[in-house]
């Protein structure tokens, strides 16, 4: 009994370590790649998939791997999305994996890697499927023929291809409001027949419905609730407006043209599949679960017309203070060096938080940086550039609505934004805390592009110089400043310091900045870096 169960096991095995030859040897043996080996919980396939071992998935397959075999954990897709495993699911998903098949316990391979915490994976998972029409059809077809089988392959093979770029994406959590799969991410069973041991989630004619898994009523926020009181900015993503809602005073950021929006927000709006209606439902839950003193607090969501109402930030975004000091002498002789420092110690703590939660921004600058009255400043628009994408839920697609004055040369590469490229976003944002002025001023958005790809910066003033900078003056630690700010936007990223790094230093010269006479006096002599 032994031996058979070592035999039994062995083309799992070798499945596991990704072995391409043992598989194919089995097979030419007389294998079944259907059978479910107990002592691993699965089928070579689902086995091959936990490992995202591409190269044996795609030799099974050939070799009559069935993609929607199931078994109490669900299908080859469940068992990728299990261990977030991107190739897999792109290639299975190529295959004709149904998305919509579900395991024992109800959840499809999307809850699967939501309740994991891979919203990056879960959205991939959603458009992907989308794309290619298999949860609409799914629902009419699915009792027939238990799965998309060859004709989805086909059809899927046809379409965009593997998304490399999403391979290695930080994965952001998206928590959910109870234990045990109930909540926002989870969505009610209608029961249909399947054969399976796993089955099938009946996703019904709305298309929209079905390939939005999260139920936004737990933060839905009615807009005719909100006493709009007049637009406060415009942004890369839309307007944003002042307002109060229940006697509170909140922002509220209209995603898209606020017109176009209040057209669609008659009854017909429920249903509408745009992709920036279905992003923002699946940001939600992740955007309800920041809870830091220097993260823009969100409040809930507005369903139509689309957009996000946040706390109020009576200062407005750093941008506008720094314009304001520019302008007027008594702002600007309230921006002293201590109190700058404890700005960019605020961003950096909001950022470092991020990052811990495994959210990169994409999109950060002084104008998505708030200040409240109290000038503690908070990191705002952290997840508007997945919301907006489009049909691309694709983590390296950040160049669409993204102002390049703040980009690291390597997205500007079309690279996947990372931790790293936020860091270069802060530097220039360091920057801008010591001049006060737009990065590369008017110069042309193509101009700029070329001239930080070619490794240039912002022009950087000589210790000579420093007395001609804005505010109450410099300080002891400027040449720290300057060095920091030139490490962070270091065109290698693996030179970048991480925000653990740069809020250490920072807090090093805000001592400097104390012992100088609250952070304005001159120093007695100003070094290079």
């Amino acid at each position: 009994m032994g031996q058979g169960a070592s035999a039994e096991a062995a083309p799992c095995q070798a499945a596991v370590r990704g072995d391409v030859a043992a598989v194919e040897q089995w097979l030419k043996a007389g294998g079944d790649p259907n059978a479910v080996h107990t002592s691993l919980k699965g089928t070579a396939l689902q086995v091959a998939a936990r490992g995202d071992h591409v190269e044996c998935l795609e030799l099974l397959l050939r070799n009559g791997a069935d993609v929607n075999r199931a078994t109490e954990e669900g299908t080859a897709l469940h068992a990728a999305a299990s261990r977030c495993c991107h190739r897999a699911v792109n290639l299975l998903l190529r295959w004709g994996a149904n998305p919509a098949a579900t395991n024992a316990a109800g959840m499809t391979a999307a809850d699967l890697a939501a309740n994991l915490g891979y919203a990056n994976l879960a959205r991939e998972i959603l458009q992907k499927a989308d794309d290619q029409e298999q949860l609409q059809g799914s629902a009419a077809g699915a009792a027939g023929s238990g799965g998309l089988g060859a004709a989805g392959a086909e059809r899927a093979g046809s379409g965009s291809g593997e998304d490399g770029g999403s391979q290695g994406s930080t994965a952001a959590p998206l928590p959910l409001a109870a234990a045990g799969g109930s909540g926002p991410q989870s969505s009610q069973l209608l029961s249909e027949g399947s054969s399976d041991s796993v089955g099938q989630r009946p996703l019904g004619v709305l298309r929209s419905n079905a390939s939005c898994m999260v139920d936004i009523s737990p933060w839905e926020v009615k807009w005719e609730d909100l006493r709009k009181q007049g637009s406060i900015g415009e942004g890369a993503f839309g307007a944003v407006y002042k307002a109060v809602w229940h006697e509170t005073q909140v922002a509220v950021k209209v995603v898209g043209e606020l017109q176009r929006a209040q057209e669609m927000a008659g009854p017909e709006a429920q249903l509408l599949s745009s992709p920036t209606l279905q992003n923002l439902r699946l940001e939600c839950g992740l955007m309800a679960s920041m809870r830091h003193p220097n993260v823009v607090q969100f409040l809930g969501v507005c369903a139509c017309p689309p957009a996000i109402v946040t706390e109020y930030c009576g200062r407005g975004s750093l941008t506008s203070v720094l314009q304001e000091g520019l302008k007027s002498p008594q702002k600007a002789a309230q921006l002293t060096w201590q109190r700058r420092l404890r700005m960019a110690i605020d961003a950096a703590k909001g950022m470092l938080y991020l990052h811990k939660r495994g959210i990169v921004h994409r999109d950060l600058k002084s104008p998505n940086l708030l200040v409240d009255s109290s000038w503690v400043v908070k990191v705002a628009d952290f997840n508007l550039s997945k919301v907006t994408e489009g049909a691309a839920l694709n983590p390296s697609s950040t160049m669409g609505n993204v102002n390049p004055r703040w980009l690291a040369p390597e997205i500007l590469e079309e690279h996947p934004a990372t931790c790293q490229s936020d860091v270069y976003a802060f530097g220039v944002t360091m920057w801008e805390l010591m001049t006060w002025r737009l990065p590369w001023g008017d110069t042309q958005i193509w101009t700029i592009m070329g001239q930080i790809m070619s490794g240039n910066r912002p022009p950087v003033p000589e210790p000579a110089a420093f007395s001609k900078l804005p505010g109450p003056g410099p300080f002891p630690g400027l040449p720290a400043w300057i060095g920091l700010m030139q490490r962070c936007w270091h065109q290698d990223p693996g030179q970048r310091p991480d925000f653990a790094a740069i809020i250490a230093q920072l807090r090093e010269m805000q001592a400097l900045a104390a012992a100088s006479q609250g952070g304005g006096a001159a120093p007695k002599q100003a070094t290079g870096t």
